[in-house]
């Protein structure tokens, strides 16, 4: 939804250098869910099918398309849409009899078994190190600390450390995109309260001595 959000913002900034005139953009984030089921939608006009879960191809239906639990009770990713991907999904799985199967309705709960009887007899770490050997779209179903401490989040700076006036060294997210010309850098932690009360009514046109009145009665921090 952030992406739709930053694409109308930057078509408009688009129109404004070729015709000069600014724009109010309106956005919603109702909107951009709606935009993300633009397919199942379709389904619904045309047909009037409503979608439930482990119905369509991307909510489970699919053996290509899912998680699978592994032998250490963690899970598996698996997103090999494509003919090739699938292919050499099978290959790893050892099941290439079901090559030409992919879209094969009646083989669809036999392929299920397999997928499944085959992640349990590994870890996760374990498959994702096999899987991530060969073009194959899949990856490890990571807890929430677990992605945190990422070495691709690391290395992409998606965890930085900030300098905070009473805690030290806290840690924050990072900047998703990423400038070469303006990079972007998370400066500060959020101000304590009253930090940035001088300034304010300084803005405002009150004097110092008005501002310290105003703290000594406690109307301001």
């Amino acid at each position: 939804m952030t992406r739709s959000f930053r694409y109308a913002i930057l078509a408009a900034l688009h129109v404004r250098d070729r015709s000069g005139r600014g724009q109010h953009v309106d956005i919603a984030m109702s909107d951009g869910v709606l935009y993300l089921l633009a397919s199942v939608a379709s389904q619904y006009f045309g047909a009037g099918q409503v979608i439930r879960p482990g119905e369509s191809m991307l909510n489970g239906a699919m053996p290509h398309y899912n998680v699978y639990e592994t032998k250490d009770e963690r899970w598996v990713s698996v997103g090999s849409l494509e003919p090739h991907f699938f292919a050499n999904l099978c290959r790893v799985l050892g099941c290439e009899e079901y090559i030409p199967h992919q879209g094969d309705a009646s083989k669809r709960e036999e392929i299920f078994a397999h997928f499944r009887k085959t992640f349990k007899t590994k870890t996760r770490d374990e498959w994702f190190q096999i899987l991530q050997e060969t073009d194959i779209c899949a990856a490890p179903v990571y807890s929430f600390d677990e992605a945190l401490q990422d070495r691709h989040n690391r290395h992409r700076q998606m965890v930085v450390e900030v300098s905070h006036p009473k805690l030290g060294k806290v840690k924050q997210i990072g900047i998703g995109p990423k400038f070469s010309e303006t990079p972007g850098k998370v400066r500060h932690t959020a101000p304590l309260p009253g930090d940035h009360t001088d300034g304010v009514l300084a803005s405002l046109g009150y004097s110092s001595a008005e501002i310290a009145a105003l703290r000594q009665a406690r109307v301001v921090a």
